[in-house]
């Protein structure tokens, strides 16, 4: 019940002040700080019924939080190098985790805060007694902000894996968010364990060599630390952290 309450307030102060795009929630671009335990972000395009946004919203929410405590990443990609430069022959990756208990999971959460803006809807979800009342409703502008210094380089600390994914700018704004974060997982599947294979041909005029990247890793209890959005340059950048084991 006290996840229904708190689903209940988050939509009627939501949907009670507009959106703007280049403004996002506090805890959506400063997730690994709140400092709550285990918590995860849904986002969904906007919709024309708001309230169908914010379920939706909050299933993927429920989702990502199965998601981060065990994900397995697998597959590949290749590349052709040539004395004329190295080409990308195309990649085939797959994610695999426990879609089956979102719901489940979702029973035992409480929706901490939902927001919506011109570029999407997003859900925060976690223990229903995790306190963010000093965030809740918080909205931080990246116009004129300055990019944080994770997009450049990677932040360093004893005892824990990290990764940025990126992403270009696409017409819906949340297709964007999604590749980033998947880009981040596959990238902290690299940090983990990566195995390359070669083969090389050389003739007496040409050397070439095709690379094959394949992973085969789980990744568990990884968090989103923090995400950023570069208005100039039209890309979108998320960080993860994961203990290592």
């Amino acid at each position: 019940m006290a996840a229904v309450r708190v689903f209940s307030l988050a939509i009627a102060l939501a949907f009670a002040r507009p959106g703007v795009c280049q403004e996002y929630p506090h805890w959506f671009l400063f997730q690994g700080g709140i400092g709550c335990g285990k918590i995860a972000v849904g986002f969904v395009n906007p919709a024309f019924h708001a309230d169908s946004a914010a379920a939706l919203a909050v299933r993927c929410a429920c989702e990502n939080y199965v998601r981060q405590s065990a994900v397995k990443i697998s597959g590949g990609q290749s590349f052709w190098a040539t004395e004329a430069g190295t080409y990308w022959m195309g990649a085939d990756f797959s994610e695999e985790y426990d879609t089956l208990s979102g719901s489940e999971v979702c029973a035992h959460l409480g929706v901490l805060d939902a927001v919506a803006t011109a570029g999407g809807v997003f859900a925060l979800v976690g223990s229903p007694e995790c306190d963010v009342s000093s965030i809740r409703g918080k909205m931080i502008s990246i116009v004129g902000n300055s990019p944080p210094g994770w997009i450049e380089r990677l932040p360093s600390e004893r005892g824990s894996h990290f990764a940025v994914g990126i992403a270009p700018q696409y017409f819906y704004e949340i297709s964007s968010w999604v590749e980033a974060e998947q880009a981040a997982r596959r990238n902290l599947a690299r940090a983990v364990h990566t195995t390359m294979k070669s083969i090389q041909k050389q003739t007496t005029t040409e050397a070439q060599e095709v690379r094959h990247e394949e992973l085969s890793v789980m990744l568990r209890d990884y968090q989103v630390v923090a995400r950023w959005r570069d208005m100039k340059r039209q890309i979108f950048y998320v960080l993860l952290r994961m203990p290592i084991n």
